[in-house]
């Protein structure tokens, strides 16, 4: 199309959620995790690629979801799933649960910015307000989590421990 910028804003990696730690692990193997106690969500076709390599289409997960929130409600002591690590930080601050990293490069979930260019030079100013302030967002999101591992940095091992575990 040709009154049409798409730019890419953001790319993040996939982490692993559970309730507990997964063999007293904190960042994990691919070959660490049992297929058959994931919640798999499907994101995307870059992922479903990845995915195929550490587990084979013959080891069936418990259950296949459309969103983190349903995996979310179905997560036991046993079960986990991937997920990008902006919704991990979303589902730890309000639940109880694991958020562990992996050892392996994960496909990433990304965001693009379109905008129809026409639109753009009639609402100069709204539409440039509105795409710094959601920059300025993502990129303070983005800060936060890396603040917060690097708090949590210790022998090589990224420890994801958040605000609500130190309360405890």
């Amino acid at each position: 199309m040709p009154h049409i910028r798409v730019r890419k804003i953001h790319s993040e990696t996939l982490m692993v959620v559970s309730r507990h730690k997964i063999h007293n692990k904190t960042v994990l193997m691919p070959s660490d995790l049992d297929g058959r106690k994931q919640i798999y969500i499907n994101w995307g076709a870059d992922y479903v690629h990845w995915h195929s390599l550490y587990f084979p289409s013959y080891i069936m997960p418990k259950f296949s979801v459309d969103t983190a929130k349903i995996a979310f409600d179905l997560l036991d002591d046993t079960t986990w799933f991937f997920a990008p690590y902006s919704i991990c930080l979303e589902l730890r601050k309000r639940e109880d649960c694991y958020i562990s990293g992996l050892a392996v490069q994960t496909p990433s979930r990304d965001m693009y910015m379109i905008t129809d260019t026409q639109m753009e030079k009639m609402k100069r100013r709204e539409i440039t307000l509105f795409k710094w302030r959601i920059i300025h967002y993502i990129r303070h999101k983005e800060k936060e989590f890396i603040d917060m591992l690097h708090r949590f940095h210790m022998e090589n091992q990224t420890e994801y421990v958040f605000e609500k575990d130190m309360r405890k």
